[in-house]
């Protein structure tokens, strides 16, 4: 969905973030099962990400967050919600 402000931003879930992309975290849902965990290693409000690839079918998803790169499961990246600069 485009942030009203600006028609060149827009937020979206990390699902979403298409790869080689980079965003800031809006979000984290609490219907995480690993949202502490998730948090612990970087995945919180304010963290930038670089999406860097996603598996064969989907899921996991490869990022970079803090310097180091995580894979994170597709259904948990679908709650993490994320402010990425419209490039269209």
């Amino acid at each position: 969905m485009y942030n009203k402000d600006n028609k060149n931003n827009k937020n979206i879930t990390l699902k979403d973030l298409p790869v080689g992309k980079s965003c800031s975290i809006v979000s984290v849902s609490d219907e995480i099962t690993a949202k502490k965990r998730l948090e612990e290693l970087g995945f919180e409000k304010g963290a930038y990400v670089d999406k860097l690839n996603t598996g064969f079918s989907g899921s996991p998803i490869a990022c970079r967050v803090c310097g180091a790169v995580i894979a994170i499961r597709a259904n948990d990246s679908k709650r993490i919600f994320v402010y990425a600069k419209n490039s269209d």
